[in-house]
């Protein structure tokens, strides 16, 4: 959060995140209104947040992060785990189901990786994806060219796997930059009332630590077949309840996700090996190469939060 209000500080008045209502405007007058309101108001409101947030907050904010070191915190989580799931499981079983998937994807990937590169060490199998060239980015550009041909060919094949397709159509847009140091991919669905798309945003910093398998996977898993398909035609039932439109199973919403990405390589659309490696591996880190940031992509309903 700190990362993000010192790049917003940092942007001129025209490049704020802020300025968005100048730019929708015609008049010039409401335009210098703003531009005074921005200047003198918001952006001393933003510094005085942030440093709150760097010189008082951080400082006393609490190490641990496992919410189980809060005050009945295994009874919240059990609690939490029910709401997104509907189960009522403890977090114990569903760690140990949890590690029998891992297990059975680390074991396929190992397969692909013995037939692909003759090895089956996960951290070797890693650590060839990562340092092939043919799996980086070059530019921005192409981070953001190479997505738009994913979503088209996921798009295209639809028909041949779908009786059902949505009538609401997915765009694709770059984070905003004063985001994109700290922002994952993301998607974020249309109004209810089908007036505008719904939105891919991808971001593009430091194209050259992106690998176009991680990147195949994001954009099936939040296009086509995943979270733009499935809330889509949530949205779009004929004379659905309210609170279904508004709500949702959070378990179900990324679990869909999650089986569209094995789905996806079904349908034939990855390119590449990389990506049917990475998408076994995406939760794995028992191969000694310890913890990797999280990728995981969110996702937004109409209006809503970062779930």
């Amino acid at each position: 959060m700190i990362i993000q209000l010192d790049s917003i500080l940092a942007a001129s008045l025209t490049e704020s995140p802020f300025y968005s209502p100048a730019q929708r405007d015609t008049e010039s007058a409401f335009r210098a209104a703003w531009e005074q309101l921005l200047s003198k108001d918001i952006n001393p409101a933003i510094r005085r947040y942030r440093d709150f947030l760097k010189n008082e907050y951080l400082a006393k904010a609490r190490e641990s992060i496992g919410v189980s070191a809060l005050p009945n915190g295994s009874e919240g989580y059990r609690a939490v785990l029910r709401y997104f799931t509907s189960l009522d499981r403890s977090a114990e079983e569903t760690y140990r189901l949890g590690e029998q998937y891992v297990a059975k994807y680390e074991a396929e990937a190992a397969e692909v990786g013995r037939k692909l590169f003759g090895t089956a060490d996960l951290a070797l199998i890693r650590k060839q994806i990562a340092g092939d060239p043919r799996n980086h980015f070059r530019s921005r550009e192409e981070v953001l060219n190479f997505s738009k041909e994913a979503v088209s060919r996921a798009r295209q094949a639809l028909p041949a796997w779908f009786n059902l397709i949505p009538k609401a159509d997915v765009v694709i847009e770059p984070i905003p930059a004063f985001l994109e140091r700290t922002a994952s991919n993301g998607y974020m669905a249309g109004p209810l009332d089908g007036s505008r798309p719904g939105k891919y945003m991808i971001n593009l910093y430091q194209p050259e630590n992106q690998t176009k398998s991680i990147s195949e996977i994001t954009a099936f898993h939040e296009t086509y077949p995943g979270h733009h398909l499935q809330g889509s035609i949530a949205m779009e039932r004929p004379k659905a309840h309210m609170i279904t439109l508004v709500s949702e199973n959070l378990g179900y919403a990324e679990g869909w996700a999650r089986y569209a990405e094995a789905l996806a390589e079904e349908m034939g659309l990855y390119t590449t090996d990389f990506a049917r490696i990475n998408r076994r591996l995406w939760f794995s880190s028992r191969d000694g190469t310890g913890p990797r940031p999280c990728t995981r992509p969110c996702f937004r309903k109409p209006g809503s939060a970062r779930y």
